[in-house]
């Protein structure tokens, strides 16, 4: 059991960027513009009719590192559920990955595991 879960959440998700975890993604993502406080990229999680979206729809509010999609309505989601789903796995198995990533210790209750 993962005693810090809380702390390591906060500070991924708050240390962390969109552009930093960008290299570790299984596929890429593709660019479309960027203002000040919003990035737009087309969106990972859905296809119109098998064919590419024209125009970026999901937007990354790096301040509160969250996204959203406009079009399939995919999030608001996080930076930890954003890489759990672009990876088919869990919340928490994303966690764990990416404090790896970041080298955030992580505590575990060796009691509770035996």
């Amino acid at each position: 059991m993962l005693t810090n879960f809380r702390k390591v959440r906060e500070k991924i998700i708050w240390e962390g960027s969109m552009e930093g975890i960008l290299p570790i993604l299984p596929r890429k993502l593709r660019f479309k513009k960027r203002s000040k406080r919003i990035t737009f990229y087309f969106c990972p999680f859905h296809f119109i009719d098998g064919r590419k979206e024209r125009k970026a729809s999901f937007s990354w509010v790096d301040v509160y590192c969250r996204g959203l999609c406009f079009s399939c309505g995919a999030g608001p989601i996080d930076l930890i559920g954003f890489f759990a789903e672009m990876n088919g796995i869990s919340y928490f198995q994303a966690l764990v990955r990416l404090a790896k990533f970041y080298k955030i210790p992580l505590k575990w209750n060796k009691e509770r595991l035996k």
